[in-house]
């Protein structure tokens, strides 16, 4: 999945607020890994990513995890993050 994509599924999933936030901590992850050496394309990937269903409600985070078969501790039920989820729904 190239970048172009993933933005536009950010545009779609994302209040404008918080995709703006993704675009900024994603500038800042490439910064960061450019300083230690890390992976460039991995860090501005997961800047983008990092609060793709927050703006989910906790039911739909639920839902995704029960399609994907992924059993949920308590705590994670009460507190879900599905995120990654998404991302290998459309992949």
């Amino acid at each position: 999945m190239n970048e172009e994509t993933i933005k536009s599924l950010l545009k779609k999933q994302l209040t404008e607020k918080r995709y703006r936030h993704s675009l900024a901590v994603s500038e800042a992850a490439v910064q960061l890994a450019k300083r230690y050496g890390a992976d460039v394309d991995k860090a501005r990937f997961a800047g983008l990513v990092h609060d793709i269903c927050k703006d989910e409600t906790k039911d739909m985070q639920l839902q995704r995890a029960e399609e994907f078969a992924i059993i949920l501790t308590e705590s994670e039920q009460l507190c879900p993050n599905c995120g990654m989820l998404l991302l290998v729904q459309v992949m």
